[in-house]
């Protein structure tokens, strides 16, 4: 055999598409079907010589294919040339079977691969015809059940809804035997981290912490962090009783307020530290209690505490105590959770969440240096920025509590209790006479009061009021205050 030259004239032909129904582009694995299918076909009809110009002509055969396929040493006889060409022809793109079959009709003369195109067309329609089927078979079976999926598709959607409304119900439900517990936090920014450490410690999986004590200066938000925690648990199914310990003066103090907690517990007479430990006993299902403000009940009986403290988590298992104070207690046996300052970009969160209207950078950063990150400050300044009438320069503020806070410096820093009471005492001064006036009556709650006890202050300061509604307003200002 003469050594094949490119550069001889390529052949010519007037076959072009049109002679024939449109090939289908099929996957190299389609293709690989086909040739295997028809390789007795191709090895009886093709004729190599003739249609070698062509596969070249369309690119079919790289340079190390065309010296084997047109070799004159005898290293492949004409079956394996075969075999190895059709074993090229899948590689050579989505196309490739369709320009095999267009050499084949321009190499018609003198060789039967007329009747093998055909042969190939036809095969290669066959299993487009088939995926078609398939794509055709699913479609038509959709069109036919579509009503059936429209309204499996509704049921899906309806019960995803319920679900929801069913998980927001059994929580308003357990909410109901977690009767004591504050209404969730507002503005409750920059603790995820915490949020998510305190979820980890109250696990009732974890049995080694079984009281937890968080630990913080005044105004870090322990109360706030603690509340927020049982408002999750109370979403996980676990009764949720709270209580404010700087309205305990006793142990029996603590017994009358954690039964009377209990929805569950009928009027008792002559409550006793021993029957909070039966209480305590029949916890058939995961209860948390929380013991708020922790620090005066600690300074006058901490042993005390200590005891029954230890005594309530012996009684069961199904029983976790979470303690807020504001200094670490080494003397129980309880897992200390210190919360600390929040981080300057999350103060800055925080201060445009409550500040109508957003705070530019500068300011915030202002107001964060001077309130030390503490959130209870933060929360107090920037409701100070609220007040529209008449509504306070933001400067103004910032110096004014600054001189607060000059008279108390003990070193370059300043306390975290006298940010948080410059604060305070700041937002104090912006008030009304009369409602400084309001606030000093309400100041002379021992702890923490409800709205009703807060009407009858208020009815009973305001001669011309005469129901809750008339003095709703002050209570409001206050608030938001």
């Amino acid at each position: 055999m003469e050594p094949y030259d490119p550069e001889e004239s390529t052949p010519t032909s007037t076959f072009t598409t049109t002679d024939t129904p449109q090939f289908p582009n099929l996957t190299p694995e389609e293709q690989q079907e086909v040739l295997n299918a028809h390789h007795p076909e191709i090895r009886n009809f093709l004729d190599l010589e003739q249609i070698f110009p062509y596969l070249n002509q369309r690119n079919l055969l790289t340079d190390t294919e065309r010296e084997e396929l047109h070799s004159s040493v005898d290293v492949y006889n004409r079956n394996q040339k075969i075999a190895r060409l059709v074993s090229w022809l899948p590689k050579k793109g989505s196309d490739g079977l369709q320009r095999f079959v267009f050499c084949l009709r321009s190499s018609v003369e003198g060789t039967a691969h007329q009747e093998l195109a055909d042969i190939l067309q036809k095969a290669a329609q066959e299993v487009a015809a088939k995926r078609g089927d398939t794509i055709t078979g699913h479609a038509s079976l959709l069109k036919k059940n579509w009503t059936k999926i429209l309204l499996a598709m509704v049921g899906l959607s309806a019960m995803l809804i319920l679900w929801v409304h069913w998980y927001e119900l059994q929580y308003k439900f357990n909410l109901l035997h977690s009767k004591s517990l504050p209404y969730l936090p507002q503005n409750f920014v920059g603790r995820e981290v915490e949020v998510r450490e305190m979820m980890d410690l109250v696990d009732f999986s974890d049995t080694h912490s079984r009281v937890i004590s968080i630990v913080g200066p005044p105004g870090f938000g322990k109360s706030t962090l603690a509340i927020h925690v049982g408002h999750k648990m109370v979403r996980e199914g676990v009764t949720v009783h709270y209580v404010d310990m700087v309205e305990v003066s006793s142990m029996q103090s603590l017994a009358e307020k954690v039964l009377d907690c209990d929805s569950n517990i009928v009027a008792i007479r002559n409550i006793t530290v021993e029957r909070l430990l039966k209480w305590a006993r029949e916890r058939y299902y995961r209860t948390l209690l929380i013991l708020d403000n922790c620090d005066d009940i600690l300074h006058r009986q901490k042993e005390a505490l200590q005891r029954i403290v230890k005594k309530l988590t012996e009684s069961s298992q199904n029983l976790k105590i979470i303690m807020t104070s504001r200094l670490k207690t080494t003397q129980f046996n309880q897992f200390q959770y210190p919360l600390r300052e929040l981080s300057t970009m999350a103060s800055c969160s925080l201060l445009q969440s409550i500040v109508t209207g957003g705070i530019n950078l500068t300011s915030c950063d202002a107001i964060t240096n001077l309130t030390g990150n503490v959130p209870l400050a933060l929360q107090v300044v920037g409701a100070l920025l609220n007040i529209q009438d008449p509504a306070p320069d933001l400067n103004t503020v910032l110096e004014s509590l600054e001189k607060k806070l000059i008279p108390t410096l003990s070193s370059d820093r300043f306390p975290v209790e006298e940010r948080v009471n410059a604060s305070i005492s700041l937002s104090y001064e912006y008030l009304t006479p009369r409602l400084q006036e309001i606030g000093r009556y309400l100041a002379h709650f021992p702890g923490s009061f409800d709205q009703e006890a807060a009407c009858k202050i208020l009815l009973h300061v305001e001669e011309n009021s005469r129901t809750c509604s008339d003095v709703i307003g002050f209570l409001n200002h206050l608030r938001e205050r």
